[in-house]
């Protein structure tokens, strides 16, 4: 949050308006819409399914009148800002039955394009900066495209045994948008817009075992993939403000070794006559290798070097764990969840020490209650709580997201009306109390307070 310092306040004349001039008049749009397909016409051999989903969001925001004399930074965005992300998904798969073999195999095709410019009244006469009107030189325009195809074994070896395989192959194409300002589009420094590619493999597989009819056990690897964002690839800075200037093109792939053994337990009559409870406990373990961080310490010290580079990886583990009930009428959840891990050696270059992984969360725990008040009409409650953010790298300016937080606790409401198959109308207000809190991984921002949504979903 802006601090309202004795100078702010002397500058603006008194304490609201200083704080009026750290604010800003923030206009959002968003835009969603999904199309299913389901064809099944009864034959093992084809069992297809299409998906295409499209979204929007378009965001405003400027300051106020009485800060265009004040003196903003371009890592202060500028007066006003326009932020537009489009996203396109499209799917098509198609499931099939050999004897013991259930065989599905899909494309996939993910297209995101942002749009990302400011005005800083502050760069009005500077040709540099493009008289005012650029782009952020941390937040690049781009458009990003996956396509993947991929193919799935489900091989059930005896009743009680299942062993599932799964491949997929992915690339990616990365594209830039040069800057309009010459201090951020000077190729004699590194920067570099144009197009860049990924591509690699992904194997997983999983062993499922029936210990009875109510408890199974499960085993799972997989080797993962995870391609260099806009951000990592197009962010530059200043020719003359930093070594590190150029943009990261030279990126690699990001490698995720996951492991995961869960057990999970369903059976009726477990307390009353006619209940249904539901529990499930998995354990996991992820080895990232070359994960992707700002370039710091021994690593900046080149000229004409990306900002983004390469480190050695970190390591996560912990456990979800989940409870569900039926009564009746009546339904509970309860769910609780664990994440710990440190970085392979310093975020800065990766000769230092081990320390903590700065998108670590903290232990999360939540509870929902609702009713099935009639066949058409269902109510919930759901509490969630997270503990306090104390597990942050050492020197947290590295990654200013992550900063300490402190434990909090919101709820929600929800309801659902389904007066027909082909139709639902969704109410959820979320902090039903406007209760104020700091989420994790937000800069110190407090989060929205309460939200009121209403949506329709119609099938056809």
């Amino acid at each position: 949050m802006p601090s309202v310092t004795p100078y702010k306040i002397k500058k603006y004349g008194s304490y609201d308006a200083a704080l009026f001039a750290a604010s800003v008049d923030n206009h959002y749009r968003e835009y969603t819409s999904t199309l299913n397909y389901h064809y099944h016409p009864y034959n093992d051999y084809i069992d297809t399914s299409v998906v295409i989903a499209h979204s929007q969001n378009h965001r405003y925001w400027e300051r106020p009148d009485s800060t265009y004399q004040s003196y903003i930074t371009s890592g202060q965005y500028g007066h006003q800002v326009w932020l537009s992300y489009e996203r396109w998904f499209a799917e098509l798969t198609n499931t099939s039955h050999f004897g013991d073999h259930e065989v599905t195999v899909g494309a996939q095709y993910q297209n995101q394009d942002r749009n990302s410019h400011v005005y800083n009244h502050t760069y009005r006469k500077k040709p540099e900066k493009n008289y005012g009107y650029f782009t952020p030189s941390f937040e690049p325009s781009g458009e990003q495209q996956t396509a993947s195809v991929f193919v799935q074994d489900k091989y059930f070896i005896t009743p009680d045994l299942e062993l599932t395989a799964s491949l997929r192959y992915s690339h990616i194409c990365s594209e830039g948008v040069p800057n309009a300002a010459p201090d951020y589009n000077d190729p004699s420094v590194g920067h570099d817009y144009s197009a860049v590619s990924h591509q690699g493999w992904e194997p997983r597989i999983a062993l499922t075992y029936d210990l009875s009819p109510a408890t199974q056990i499960k085993a799972a690897y997989a080797y993962g993939l995870k391609a260099p964002t806009i951000d990592e690839l197009y962010t530059v800075q200043f020719s003359r403000a930093s070594k590190r200037a150029a943009t990261s093109r030279d990126l690699s792939v990001t490698r995720i070794n996951a492991y995961l053994l869960g057990v999970s337990d369903k059976r009726q009559n477990a307390l009353f006559e006619g209940d249904h409870l539901a529990t499930e406990v998995t354990l996991f373990w992820n080895d990232v290798i070359h994960d992707v961080a700002q370039r710091r310490g021994v690593n900046a010290t080149k000229q004409k070097e990306g900002y983004y580079t390469n480190l050695d990886g970190l390591y996560t583990y912990g456990f979800d764990a989940q409870v569900q009930y039926r009564l009746n009428d009546w339904f509970t959840d309860a769910s609780v969840s664990m994440v710990r891990g440190k970085h392979k050696g310093s975020l800065r270059d990766s000769t230092g020490d081990d320390e903590y992984w700065y998108d670590n969360p903290p232990l999360s725990a939540s509870v929902s209650v609702g009713h099935q008040l009639t066949d058409t009409v269902e109510v919930a409650w759901q509490g969630q709580y997270w503990d306090e953010q104390d597990r942050i790298p050492e020197n947290p300016s590295l990654h200013t997201a992550n900063v300490a937080s402190d434990a909090y606790f919101f709820q929600n409401l929800y309801g659902e009306w389904t007066p027909r198959d082909d139709f639902t109308l969704r109410a959820t207000v979320a902090n039903l109390t406007d209760q104020y809190y700091t989420p994790y991984l937000s800069a110190g921002v407090p989060a929205a307070g309460r939200d009121v949504r209403i949506n329709a979903t119609i099938k056809f």
